[in-house]
């Protein structure tokens, strides 16, 4: 029932006459390794995104995303985009059909084009702590955090990156006017003509949004890591990558993208027992010949399709249904 009433957006409308092939799901030992994943030609993802477009959602896209959260008649789940569809082309899987129903419309629960911050939570320090990380490193890290929350508050511009990372003032725009306001030469505190001083409201905002984060951190431990992400969880159809790898390649705003490599680890909310989290292996940069080498995925995890089990199922018995895991670098830990 929950399926029918998720808050979506329209997307576009198949031919009736059009056929969905609803392919069996790539299982190993009671594993689904491709739980809650379909495919997408790039042709249709454009027209999803162009019909986001005309209610002023594409203003947000700076890169055209790969994987989106829809519903469609009786099917949910993720659509990842395939390089070898053709057309309006769809593939879905077994799992992402909940039950039979005529309808063909795509609707749009979310897309997923940027990485998100990755954030601790008490939970997951406990987990980590019992696994043998030391506390010294979330002291350290939460010091460092606090120190970041003062510096961030020095201009308008560090303002409006921090009110953004952090989701303060989203529905009243605050960050956009901090950046217009730098735009036309103002500064906040200093000396001089265009020093604002003495406004109370941007005071108060600024010491508002300052007080949540801190406060977030205190009673929740929502710490955030430098140099994870919060990413959405795809599967890798060619079966490429080896047992327990992935693919993540980040792309963030006005920089160039980069391929992760080395050992991660890797989670899913909520955790409540050590296993969790587990330790993956990202390939980097993908090898000549690959299917990631044209099509990188932007900030999707591409799970492995290969070994005994699936390592999104052993994360808080997760599927990929639009799941978004937490990975660090191992050199946090």
């Amino acid at each position: 029932m929950s399926q029918a009433f998720t808050a979506t957006e329209p997307g576009v409308n198949l031919p009736v006459d059009g056929h969905i092939p609803i392919l069996p799901d790539i299982e190993r030992n009671n594993s689904v390794f491709t739980d809650g994943v379909g495919e997408i030609s790039r042709a249709l993802a454009r027209r999803i995104v162009k019909s986001l477009g005309k209610s002023g959602r594409t203003k947000r896209f700076f890169l055209r995303p790969s994987a989106f959260q829809f519903r469609m008649g009786g099917c949910k789940g993720v659509l990842m985009v395939n390089p070898e569809l053709k057309d309006n082309e769809i593939r879905l899987r077994a799992s992402q059909q909940k039950f039979l129903s005529p309808l063909a419309d795509i609707e749009i629960a979310q897309v997923f084009y940027r990485a998100k911050p990755f954030y601790l939570n008490r939970f997951l320090i406990m987990i980590l702590e019992t696994l043998g990380v030391p506390a010294d490193i979330f002291l350290g890290l939460q010091q460092e955090a606090i120190r970041d929350v003062e510096a961030a508050t020095e201009s308008f511009s560090d303002c409006a990156e921090f009110l953004d990372t952090n989701g303060c003032g989203t529905s009243y725009h605050i960050s956009s006017v901090f950046l217009h306001l730098t735009r036309l030469g103002l500064t906040l505190g200093g000396q001089g003509p265009t020093a604002v001083n003495s406004d109370g409201f941007l005071k108060r905002s600024i010491r508002f949004a300052k007080n949540h984060v801190l406060r977030e951190m205190k009673h929740r431990a929502r710490i955030p890591v430098k140099e994870s992400y919060t990413l959405v969880g795809v599967a890798d159809f060619s079966e490429s990558l080896p047992p327990n790898t992935i693919f993540a390649c980040v792309r963030l705003q006005d920089q160039k993208p980069f391929c992760i490599k080395g050992r991660v680890l890797i989670s899913r909310s909520p955790q409540v027992h050590p296993g969790d989290v587990q330790f993956v292996e990202a390939i980097g940069k993908p090898p000549t010949g690959s299917p990631f080498e044209h099509e990188r995925y932007y900030n999707c995890v591409v799970f492995s399709t290969r070994g005994d089990r699936s390592v999104p199922s052993m994360l808080a018995g997760g599927d990929l249904d639009g799941t978004c895991l937490k990975h660090t670098c191992d050199n946090h830990h």
